[in-house]
């Protein structure tokens, strides 16, 4: 499990700056302060692990696309740095990532591994890495940033999770279509960096037995019939969804709720559209995944984003690790009152405040008790409502 992120000289994460790391982790704050950075520089560590890229991190890709190395830098850097702290099979894990710039133009966007500084639990390994790769230490050599060849062909992984075991949802879905593409490449999460392979994910895997159900529901029997149970209790209707595979040219997506039958998800509320791909990414992981999901609320209804919040906190409790990041204040008070009623507890719920300060970034980690009760409350972290509410009892 990931228990912290670090990031150094990245964006406007200008000195090390850390997020925490729990079962279930809720990222919240203003709009371009560096929530997303977290998350992207994590995403570009496993899609270079995806792509075997040796001694490069791949900035674009599959999974996230940060842009040019040159943009990413904070003023008067010439590296950034990423680290992770966690456990690895048992034992705790500690990494930093020292990165330059690749000298040579390239078609997409990459940065160098300069140095790697690991800690496996009572074994501490520093690895230069030169120019073209080479590693000061001949019996080594990188399969990508996240794992090292060592002599006798044993990988050692600085990773806890390997790519197969990350599942990704961004902020940005595609608009629903008659029929959704087959996957082309097996590069990326598993419903795509936009959503576009949810069907055809959906298609693989609707018949396993499901291991997480909502609230007051029985056990369901296949993941098709959880995904109806998910899809109805956070909507608040009767749901039903079919997916058909149509012959070599894709995947059509039919639904019927209480009002229709039988129609596409164009022909219903945009926000089904966008919960889909949530929906399929999150009931498709299995215990042990790691799932990333990025502005979980769009398009929904505030009953909606608090009733969401409830899936993300059932996969925590199912042997996940989750990380969301949002603007919504219905997912942070659902995860809050996950914990005062024991669905959660408190030491397992990770609540960060994003926020910057003359172009940096700062991390504030608001504590919970067992209550669900936040123990501080920085500016700006959800008090437009109460601000809202007394200008309308003023007299």
């Amino acid at each position: 499990m990931l228990d912290r992120l670090t990031l150094s000289g990245l964006r406007s994460c200008v000195d090390t700056t850390a997020i925490d790391l729990q079962p279930l982790t809720v990222i919240a704050g203003p709009n371009n302060v560096g929530k997303s950075t977290f998350i992207g520089a994590l995403l570009a560590l496993v899609q270079s692990q995806q792509a075997a890229s040796r001694h490069r991190l791949l900035l674009s890709g599959e999974w996230v696309d940060l842009g040019p190395f040159n943009e990413l830098l904070s003023p008067d850097r010439d590296r950034f740095s990423i680290g992770v702290e966690g456990s690895r099979d048992g034992e705790p894990l500690s990494v930093v990532w020292d990165l330059v710039e690749v000298p040579e133009r390239r078609t997409r966007p990459e940065a160098r591994v300069a140095t790697i500084e690991a800690v496996l639990g009572e074994d501490a390994t520093r690895i230069e890495v030169s120019s073209d790769g080479t590693i000061d230490r001949g019996s080594m050599q990188l399969l990508h940033p996240a794992a090292v060849l060592r002599v006798g062909q044993s990988e050692l992984r600085l990773l806890p999770h390997a790519a197969e075991q990350v599942v990704a949802v961004g902020p940005y879905r595609a608009p629903p279509e008659l029929l959704t593409p087959f996957r082309t490449s097996s590069a990326g999460s598993l419903v795509g960096r936009y959503g576009q392979y949810a069907a055809e994910a959906f298609w693989q895997v609707q018949d396993r037995t499901p291991d997480v159900m909502p609230p007051g529901t029985t056990t369901a029997d296949t993941l098709a019939h959880a995904m109806n149970a998910w899809w109805s209790y956070i909507l608040g209707d009767q749901i039903a969804l079919k997916v058909s595979q149509e012959a070599r040219f894709g995947f059509s997506v039919r639904l019927d709720t209480s009002g229709v039958f039988d129609r596409s998800l164009g022909q219903v509320g945009f926000g089904l559209s966008q919960l889909w791909p949530i929906l399929v990414a999150c009931l498709g992981s299995r215990p042990g995944d790691l799932v990333i999901i990025e502005t979980p609320e769009a398009h929904l209804h505030p009953g909606a984003q608090h009733r969401l919040a409830g899936l993300f906190v059932a996969l925590a409790r199912g042997g996940r690790q989750v990380i969301v990041e949002t603007h919504s204040e219905h997912v942070v008070a659902a995860a809050c009152i996950a914990v005062k009623r024991r669905e959660l507890a408190a030491s397992h719920l990770a609540l960060s405040f994003v926020s910057q300060i003359d172009g940096r970034t700062r991390v504030e980690r608001i504590e919970v008790d067992e209550s669900g009760r936040k123990l501080s409350a920085p500016e700006g972290f959800f008090d437009q409502s109460a601000g809202e509410l007394l200008e309308l009892l003023r007299p």
